[in-house]
């Protein structure tokens, strides 16, 4: 059997570049209003850790044993465009780029509602947003 040596954990030394990323994992909840302040807690905090990219979870604004369409769309309507430019506003504070996770998004054109993810660049602008096309429902 062959064996390899595991890298060192010790910091560089600070004469040489350092990158710091951060995952953030989350207990999400019904409240949404909870969750954004739990996530913005911890974003804030791993980028006082040094963390210049800072990766949340999927559903970070809200999950529930009770995911009816209905209910989905609510929390879409109600809170897709506060998450975003709060998340956004969040990445430009702290000048990190953020994977701001998932959030349900309302699609104009249905009914139906997204689990999309967003991505800020340190200035706060959107720089991606992916929209997962199969919810379960195949």
């Amino acid at each position: 059997m062959t064996t390899f040596p595991l890298p060192s954990l010790e910091p560089a030394p600070s004469d040489e570049p350092r990158f710091v990323a951060a995952v953030v994992q989350l207990t999400t909840t019904q409240d949404p209003e909870k969750n954004l302040r739990m996530a913005e807690a911890w974003v804030t905090r791993a980028a006082g850790a040094g963390a210049k990219l800072i990766v949340l979870p999927e559903n970070v604004a809200y999950i529930a044993d009770d995911d009816r369409d209905e209910t989905k769309r609510r929390i879409a309507e109600a809170w897709f465009d506060v998450a975003r430019a709060r998340m956004g506003a969040l990445a430009r504070a702290l000048r990190v780029t953020l994977v701001a996770g998932t959030y349900p998004e309302p699609d104009p054109a249905s009914r139906r509602v997204f689990n999309t993810l967003l991505v800020f660049g340190p200035d706060g602008g959107e720089v991606a947003r992916y929209r997962k096309i199969h919810l379960f429902d195949i």
